[in-house]
């Protein structure tokens, strides 16, 4: 993960991507993170055009939803 931020007992980790497309070693780290923190959600930061919900506990952010 490149950052967790823990606030108002909520969990957030980040991990930012280049791919378009984010691959299986992102979706390994990211599930790998959730097995040690199972009430967390992981964020995928990519260059998407849109957010989406991949799986229960990852979503991917669009670059742009960081600003």
């Amino acid at each position: 993960m490149d950052w967790v931020v823990e606030r108002s007992g909520q969990r957030g980790a980040y991990l930012v991507t280049d791919e378009e497309a984010p691959g299986t070693y992102l979706f390994r780290t990211a599930e790998a993170f959730l097995k040690k923190a199972p009430e967390a959600t992981v964020f995928l930061i990519a260059p998407v055009t849109k957010l989406y919900r991949e799986r229960k506990n990852i979503t991917i952010l669009p670059y742009q939803a960081m600003g």
